[in-house]
């Protein structure tokens, strides 16, 4: 009886073994997919909303313009190029909103104080145009208030990329590593 109890406890710990390291394995290969599905979403994300950023900066100091050459009664020249006209309308900020509240909860706050900041300079751009439509002249300078929020757009980008960074070393992706963005941000390159 002693061979068979000593066999069946070997057999025993051996299939337990067996069941055990199955599942630690599947349990990390499934973080390990997650982790990369979140890196692809997380490096696309950063590329392409880095990109809109600088069309928003671009359409933002047009409007900042627009409101100081309407309220000194100057024409205004289209001097905006060509790929920040009409910024919203080609910008899929309704993507990057869902991306973010899916994927990156924690970068909702700084990208909705973003977009707020762009909404608000196109507000006042809106606001100096209708005036001027409407009255003739504007009535009240939104100058120094479209100066203000389009000063603020930099501040607020920055936090989303600080945002977006601390996502990426959450889930050890180091964006500033990666190929696609060396040439960005490492100055030796």
């Amino acid at each position: 009886m002693d061979l068979i109890s000593g066999f069946s406890s070997v057999l025993t710990a051996a299939l337990g073994g067996l069941i055990s390291s199955g599942v630690i394995t599947y349990v990390l290969g499934a973080r390990r997919a997650e982790r990369e599905v979140l890196r692809g979403k997380l490096e696309s994300l950063y590329t392409e909303l880095s990109k809109d950023m600088r069309l928003v900066h671009v359409r933002a100091n047009a409007c900042v313009d627009d409101v100081q050459k309407l309220e000194q009664d100057q024409s205004i020249d289209s001097d905006v190029p060509d790929s920040a006209k009409n910024t919203e309308s080609q910008l899929p900020f309704d993507r990057y909103s869902s991306l973010i509240n899916i994927y990156f909860p924690s970068v909702v706050p700084a990208y909705q104080n973003f977009f707020s900041v762009y909404q608000a300079v196109n507000a006042l751009h809106i606001r100096t145009q209708v005036d001027l439509l409407l009255n003739g002249k504007t009535s009240v300078s939104r100058f120094d208030d479209i100066l203000k929020k389009a000063s603020e757009l930099g501040p607020c980008a920055m936090a989303v990329h600080s945002a977006l960074l601390y996502e990426a070393d959450k889930i050890n992706c180091p964006l500033w590593r990666r190929p696609f963005l060396k040439k960005r941000h490492d100055p030796t390159v």
